[in-house]
């Protein structure tokens, strides 16, 4: 996922786009990781993640 990162220059949209991304394989891993606080720490940074992106588009 990382090396889907928008390079420079990029738009704001693409940035936020990428951090949508993110935020969805940042979900899909919590499913299979074993501990809770690992699953939490994923699902906490998807949750970043989207906020992230909904201030770039803002």
């Amino acid at each position: 996922m990382r090396g889907r990162r928008p390079g420079a220059p990029c738009t704001d949209a693409a940035y936020a786009a990428w951090r949508d991304d993110i935020a969805a394989a940042l979900d899909d891993l919590a499913e299979h990781l074993e501990q809770p606080e690992d699953r939490a720490m994923a699902r906490a940074e998807a949750v970043a993640a989207r906020a992230e992106a909904e201030r770039l588009r803002a």
